[in-house]
């Protein structure tokens, strides 16, 4: 019997110094990373490791201040309050991407990278206007000009307010959007850029179109520089209208690129007939 308890006592004093060893241990493990943790975070608030010049590239309309200003307010703050996120190893890139596309609708794309240890590089592609897009095509119409307009990209995305143009230098658009906010919408999701190739193809062949207007009803009217309107319909195959209207061009009695034109309209909706309005009759 005093055999057995003494196996037992020093089995159990072997196992009380095991587990004595794995709590040891585990507590330098612990404290090893803890150590380096505080270290890291140490080394990351280091002054030559954090971001001290934004450096924007790309922007010729949008504020580069601002742009910097948006860049900043995402590097505030820290992860796990330990590791700043103006840190250049550590900032959030893809936020501040999605902070700028946001905020600025100008902005088609955006790069976020690094550049040594002090420094942002923000490369900026702004979107390029191709043509306007007005609100209020009733007030168009009524023969009334529409003051607010808004630059519109190849993509038919509204991007800012535009000033006061000729109207031989963009195309204006009305209607195509049933969209609450203008700006960063689309006009005519889905086909802007055919209805563009549409009409710059027309205007390639000079035909000076100055208007596009989409009705709720699915009708659209192309007017020209002198008053003149085509009339259309979204269900129409766009390179058929394309070639009636090219057609029609070389019909001297019409004379469409005239700026004295000699009747009110040409109506192209009733399929093969073509019907237009010349001083008060109608051919």
């Amino acid at each position: 019997m005093a055999f057995a308890s003494t196996v037992r006592n020093k089995q159990s004093a072997l196992q009380r110094r095991k587990r004595n060893r794995l709590y040891l241990f585990c507590g330098l493990i612990f404290l090893c990373v803890v150590l380096l943790i505080g270290t890291l975070s140490y080394v990351s608030r280091l002054e030559q490791f954090l971001v001290k010049t934004v450096v924007i590239s790309g922007n010729t309309v949008t504020d580069g201040a601002l742009i910097e200003d948006v860049a900043r307010g995402e590097l505030l703050g820290k992860y796990l309050w330990l590791f700043p996120k103006e840190n250049s190893f550590l900032f959030p890139a893809k936020t501040v991407e999605q902070s700028l596309l946001s905020e600025f609708s100008r902005v088609k794309s955006v790069s976020v990278s690094r550049e040594g240890f002090e420094t942002m590089r923000i490369a900026v592609v702004e979107r390029k206007p191709q043509a306007l897009w007005c609100e209020g095509f009733e007030p168009f119409l009524s023969g009334e000009n529409s003051t607010d307009c808004y630059f519109v990209d190849e993509s038919g995305f509204i991007f800012s307010r535009a000033p006061q143009f000729s109207r031989n230098v963009f195309v204006r658009y009305f209607g195509g959007t049933e969209a609450t906010s203008t700006l960063a919408s689309t006009i005519i999701p889905d086909r802007f850029a055919e209805y563009d190739f549409f009409v710059e193809s027309l205007r390639a062949e000079k035909l000076p179109i100055t208007d596009l207007v989409l009705l709720r009803n699915g009708d659209i009217g192309l007017y020209l520089e002198s008053g003149v309107k085509i009339l259309f319909d979204t269900r129409q195959n766009l390179g058929t209208v394309l070639s009636n209207i090219e057609l029609l061009m070389e019909r001297e009695e019409l004379s469409l690129i005239s700026k004295t034109p000699r009747f009110e309209y040409v109506d192209l909706r009733y399929g093969n007939k073509v019907f237009y309005k010349s001083k008060g009759v109608t051919q």
